[in-house]
């Protein structure tokens, strides 16, 4: 069916579908237990939700005090490098071996189709085959980081350097809406028109992107984003600073578009939490598919997979609902050959 419209939306499970050593939201859980101070009150009562752990260390909740509020503030920072560290170096591992056959051809599918894919993940997978892909086209033909985006990012490099450009390519979207481990910002509390900056994807390890040259190191990253930090945005059940940036808003403004205009949703390997109840309110008001595909590896007759379609059902209460071919083990593979098919 090429006339259907199809909108992606990966979880977590994606990521690990195609690198197993890539982190789900619940292999998170060792690495916030490392930090000392969240094993004590009032923190350790999220010990096995690192979402909401990261949206009560975000949020201004009205029963801090300045001084508890500066302390969450702090600790959010902390977990927030901590993640972006923990991220790129599973994605360093990852890429140690090249995707599997089937990761390639979906990528390949996307930008011939034009799909719009949006991703609550941090990492940079999807950007890294993009790259990996490149070799071997003609030149000018294939997009880079800055052509999936779609967004007034900007480069890091553009700080120390003048305006450079290259021939824009049509692919298919990727919409991060809850930030990259690729992006920056200063970090500051009010940041509404500030401008997000972009490590160009650019290797096989997140930690060797956007060097220049084969000579040059990472001390001129460093330096450029010496101010900066990674905006990684928590999925926040409520409103957060993290929306009130212009570029932020619009992502989820082209994620609206995108949703409106689907035929069909895809939803690969996202348990959709309720803890995220920005997704929950963004789906339900705006998600108008004539179907809804739940990729995931819990079959619909345990009880993890009862719950999942449980929750879907909630967001989409008259919509026809595909689950039995696609919630199994090797989910994610059989959904590439059902849109390739």
């Amino acid at each position: 069916m090429p006339d259907v419209k199809r909108v992606l939306i990966l979880g977590s499970g994606f990521s690990k579908a195609v690198f197993d050593c890539m982190p789900t939201v619940t292999d998170l859980k060792p690495l916030l237990r490392k930090t000392k101070d969240l094993s004590v009150a009032p923190y350790d009562g999220f010990a096995d939700n690192p979402e909401l752990l990261l949206s009560y260390l975000a949020l201004s909740q009205p029963w801090k005090e300045s001084a508890s509020a500066l302390h969450d503030q702090a600790l959010f920072v902390q977990v927030q490098e901590a993640l972006g560290e923990y991220i790129a170096a599973s994605e360093a591992r990852a890429f140690r071996k090249p995707p599997p056959d089937w990761a390639v051809r979906l990528i390949e599918h996307l930008h011939d189709a034009h799909t719009s894919v949006l991703t609550l993940n941090y990492d940079t997978l999807v950007e890294r085959i993009v790259y990996q892909l490149k070799f071997g086209k003609p030149d000018g033909t294939w997009p880079t980081e800055y052509d999936l985006y779609d967004l007034p990012l900007s480069s890091l490099r553009l700080r120390s350097a003048g305006t450079f450009g290259r021939p824009e390519v049509t692919t298919f979207r990727l919409i991060k809406l809850h930030g990259s481990i690729n992006w920056y910002y200063s970090g500051v509390e009010g940041f509404a028109g500030e401008q997000v900056y972009f490590r160009a994807v650019n290797s096989e390890s997140p930690n060797r992107d956007d060097w220049g040259g084969k000579s040059a190191t990472d001390r001129q990253i460093k330096r450029l984003s010496k101010d900066k930090r990674r905006l990684i945005i928590p999925p926040v059940a409520e409103k957060s600073r993290f929306y009130e940036n212009r570029t932020v808003r619009a992502l989820w403004v082209a994620a609206r578009d995108a949703v409106l205009e689907a035929d069909e949703v895809l939803f690969v390997r996202y348990s959709l939490p309720e803890s995220d109840l920005t997704m929950k309110l963004f789906l339900q008001a705006f998600a108008r598919p004539r179907k809804v595909t739940i990729v995931d590896i819990e079959a619909p007759g345990t009880e993890k997979g009862q719950q999942l379609l449980r929750r879907y059902r909630e967001v989409f209460p008259n919509v026809e609902i595909d689950a039995q071919p696609y919630m199994c083990e090797g989910a994610v593979e059989k959904m590439v050959e059902y849109m390739l098919a």
